[in-house]
C-alpha cells in the first residue's frame, strides 16, 4: 500500500492508506471524510470501517471497490485469509436495494495475477459476485523471464557454490563501474535471538502485512562506508527521518506534493545505480525467518550490499531496506513471502527461491516480480531432488491441508520435470494453452530432454507387488508366496504401502537390492503419470504412500508384449541417483549380505580400520554386588562424591 501510494504522490494524485502500519490516526478521520481520491486499505479495516464508509458512499460517493490481491479469498488459493473471504459484505452492503441513496450497485473490481480454474470459480461465488461478472483473461506467460532449476541442499554449507555467480556478477560489476563503494549490512550471530526474533527453523511469513517485533535490542551491525540501516533504538519510531519524508510515514500524500527525496533513481546523486550494467536488483525468498539473517550475512561478508527482511524485524529495518531497494541503493534482498506482494518495482533482474515454494501460484507470482521492465531476467529455483518438501506450519483445515499437500505436489513435479519446457507447465497450471512449442529459454529448452530409459522390467516387478499388497492374483512373481489373510489381502500389508513394496522387492529380488527408496519414487511418478497406479489414501501427500494399480496398469500387465519396453524421461532425482549410484543405500541395508563371504569379509575391515584399541581394564565396573541395583546405587554415589 506503501509503494501504491508513493507512485501515485509523483503523478499528482491524492492518496493514503489505512491500516494497523499506520502511524497517525488523523489520516483515518480525512480518509472518511473525503479528502482522498484513492484510499488503500487491508481487509480488517474495512470490515471495521462498514458504517463510516457507508457515510462516505452518500457523500461524496464511492466509485469503486478493488479488490487486490483476490487469491486470498479464495480457500483453494495459496494464499487463504479467512478477513478477506469475509469482503462479501461490500456487495451485501453496497447495493442500491440495501442503500437507498444508491442509484446503481457500487462497481466492484477483483483483481489478482495468478488463479487457477477453481480459484476463480471460488472469488466469484465467495464475493457475492453476479453471474454476469465479465472475466479478463491476460496471457499468463511472460516471455522475458528465464526459468532454471538446480539441485542444492540448500543450507549454509551450500551458500558457497550456489551463490558463486551472482557474487562475481556484483563484485565484477562494481569493479568496473568504479563505483566500489561498499554499503553492508551484517547482523552478528550472538544477536540475532535478541535483535530481531526468536529464531525458529520453522519459523515462517505467512502473512505479508508486516508485524511489529516485541523483543527489539540491540542491533551491532558491521558497517564499511555509508550506514545503510541505522541502529535500531528500542522505541525508535516508526517513520523516515526528516521533514520531507513525514507525509510518506502518516500514509498521507496531499495532491501536488512530490518530495525530492522520493525522486527517480535517476535524479538522486546518491543512488547507487545498477541500471548502468544492466544489473539490477535481486530478491532471494528463503522459507523461514532465520534464513533471511544467515543467508544475508553471509552475501555481505561476501562483498555484496544485502539486507535481511521478514515481518519480525522491526517496522524501521524493514521500512529503510523498503526505500533503499527502491532507490537501487541494495543489491539484494533476502526475504520471506513478506516482502513483495504490491512491490511494483520495474529492474529487478533475478528472483532466486532457495528452497521449495509452498505452491506454484506462490512461485509464479514472486517469480513474476522480475522483469516488469521487458528486459530479460532470470527466475531460478534452488532445491533438493533427493528430498521430499514439507508444509510449513500454519493452521488449516483437514480439506486446506488436503489441498496444500496437493500444491506442494505439482511444485514438487515442476522440479524434478526433465522433459517439459517449464514456462510451458506454469502456464498450462493456470490453465492456458502454450502451443507445441517452447519458451527457448529455460534451462529444459536449452539443454533438452535427457536419454529415454526402458523401465519395463522395474515397473512390472512394482506392480506385481502392489497387486499382490491389493488381494488380487498375481503371476509368475515370487510374492506368490505370501500368505493371504481371512480378509483376501496380502498378510504384509493391509492396505497398499509404498515402502513395504519396496523393502518387499529389494528383500526378494538380489539385482534390485542396492536400489535406492527415492529410485523407486521416480517410477512411481512416471507410473501415476501414465496413468497406471494412483494414491489409495483419502489424503494424498507430496509423495506416493499407498499406491495402487489402476485398471489401465492392470491392463498393461496382462496384455504387455514381450518385445515392446516402456521407455519414459527419468525424472531429476533418478537421474541424480543413476549419475551416482550408492552400493547401499541407506543402514536398512546394513543388514543384508552378512551370509556373503566377501561381503562380511569387507565390512568387518572397514570396521577394524576405523577402531581405536582400548586398553583393557580401562573400564572398571564396581565388584562386590549381586544385583543391577546395588550396582547402580554405587556408581551414583560415587558421582555425587566427585562433585
Amino acid at each position: 500500500m506503501h509503494d501504491q501510494c508513493l507512485k501515485l504522490a509523483k503523478h499528482g494524485i491524492s492518496a493514503c492508506f489505512l491500516g494497523s502500519g499506520q502511524p497517525d490516526n488523523r489520516v483515518e478521520g480525512k480518509a472518511m471524510a473525503g479528502m482522498y481520491k484513492i484510499v488503500y486499505v487491508c481487509p480488517e479495516t474495512v470490515l471495521r470501517l462498514m458504517e463510516p464508509l457507508k457515510k462516505l458512499a452518500e457523500k461524496p460517493g464511492i466509485a469503486l471497490f478493488a479488490i487486490d490481491e483476490v487469491h486470498c479469498v479464495s480457500k483453494w488459493g495459496h494464499d487463504f485469509r479467512p478477513d478477506y473471504r469475509r469482503l462479501s459484505v461490500l456487495r451485501e452492503n453496497f447495493s442500491s436495494s440495501n442503500l437507498k441513496f444508491l442509484e446503481h450497485d457500487i462497481p466492484l473490481m477483483a483483481l489478482t495475477a495468478t488463479a487457477t480454474f477453481p480459484v476463480r470459480e471460488d472469488i466469484v461465488k465467495s464475493l457475492k459476485m453476479s453471474e454476469d461478472t465479465l472475466i479478463v483473461l491476460t496471457s499468463f506467460f511472460r516471455p522475458n523471464l528465464r526459468f532454471n532449476v538446480k539441485h542444492s541442499k540448500t543450507s549454509a554449507s551450500s551458500y558457497g557454490k550456489d551463490f558463486q555467480e551472482l557474487t562475481e556478477i556484483y563484485n565484477a560489476s562494481k569493479n568496473f563501474g568504479g563505483k566500489g563503494q561498499k554499503i553492508l549490512h551484517a547482523v552478528e550471530p550472538d544477536s540475532e535471538s535478541s535483535s530481531y526474533e526468536s529464531l525458529d527453523d520453522s519459523a515462517s511469513d505467512d502473512d505479508y502485512a508486516i508485524a511489529g517485533s516485541t523483543n527489539h535490542g540491540d542491533i551491532k551491525r558491521r558497517k564499511v562506508g555509508m550506514s545503510l540501516v541505522n541502529e535500531n533504538a528500542e522505541h525508535e519510531l516508526d517513520q523516515y527521518q526528516g521533514v520531507d519524508d513525514f507525509d510518506v510515514s502518516c500514509g498521507e500524500f496531499l495532491e501536488g506534493s512530490r518530495p525530492e527525496s522520493f525522486a527517480s533513481p535517476a535524479q538522486s546523486n546518491e543512488t547507487i545505480s545498477l541500471e548502468s550494467l544492466d544489473q539490477g536488483p535481486t530478491i532471494i525468498y528463503v522459507p523461514t525467518r532465520k534464513e533471511t539473517v544467515e543467508l544475508a550475512n553471509y552475501l555481505c561478508k561476501s562483498g555484496l550490499r544485502a539486507a535481511a527482511y521478514n515481518a519480525k524485524m522491526p517496522r524501521s529495518h524493514l521500512r529503510q531496506v523498503h526505500e533503499q531497494f527502491h532507490s537501487n541503493v541494495l543489491e539484494v534482498v533476502v526475504a520471506t513471502i513478506a516482502f513483495g506482494m504490491g512491490i511494483d518495482k520495474s529492474n529487478v533482474r533475478r528472483i532466486i527461491h532457495y528452497g521449495f515454494p509452498q505452491s506454484l501460484e506462490a512461485y509464479y507470482q514472486e517469480a513474476g516480480r522480475a522483469g516488469r521492465d521487458g528486459k530479460l531476467s532470470d527466475c531460478t529455483l534452488y532445491c533438493n531432488f533427493l528430498r521430499t518438501p514439507t508444509l510449513l506450519p500454519n493452521k488449516r483445515s483437514d480439506e486446506q491441508t488436503k489441498a496444500a499437500h496437493r500444491m506442494l505436489r505439482d511444485c514438487f513435479q515442476y522440479a524434478l520435470n526433465t522433459s517439459t519446457c517449464r514456462a510451458k507447465i506454469l502456464v498450462k497450471y493456470f490453465g492456458e494453452e502454450f502451443g507445441p512449442d517452447g519458451c527457448q529459454m529455460c534451462d529444459i529448452c536449452i539443454n533438452g530432454p535427457p536419454q529415454m530409459h526402458d523401465f519395463k522390467d522395474e515397473a512390472v516387478v512394482f506392480m506385481n507387488v502392489l497387486r499382490a499388497q491389493t488381494g488380487q492374483a498375481t503371476e509368475d512373481m515370487d510374492c506368490n508366496s505370501m500368505s493371504r489373510s481371512k480378509s483376501g489381502r496380502r498378510s504384509f500389508g493391509a492396505i497398499p504401502d509404498f515402502r513395504t513394496a519396496v523393502s518387499y522387492i529389494r528383500e526378494k529380488f538380489p539385482r534390485f537390492v542396492t536400489t535406492d527408496k527415492i529410485w523407486w519414487q521416480g517410477l512411481a511418478r512416471i507410473l501415476e503419470g501414465m496413468g497406471y497406479i494412483q494414491e489409495a489414501a483419502e489424503i494424498p501427500r507430496v509423495v506416493l504412500q499407498h499406491p495402487e494399480p489402476t485398471r489401465a496398469g492392470l491392463n498393461f500387465l496382462s496384455s504387455q508384449p514381450d518385445e515392446e519396453g516402456l521407455y519414459a524421461y527419468p525424472d531429476a532425482a533418478t537421474l541424480l541417483l543413476m549419475s551416482n549410484p550408492k552400493s547401499f543405500s541407506s543402514s536398512s541395508e546394513w543388514g543384508r549380505g552378512w551370509a556373503d563371504p566377501e561381503t562380511r569379509r569387507q565390512r568387518l575391515a572397514g570396521r577394524k580400520t576405523g577402531r581405536r584399541k582400548r586398553k583393557r581394564g580401562s573400564r572398571k565396573q564396581p565388584t562386590g554386588f549381586t544385583t543391577a541395583k546395588e550396582r547402580l546405587s554405587a556408581i551414583l554415589s560415587k558421582s555425587k562424591r566427585r562433585r
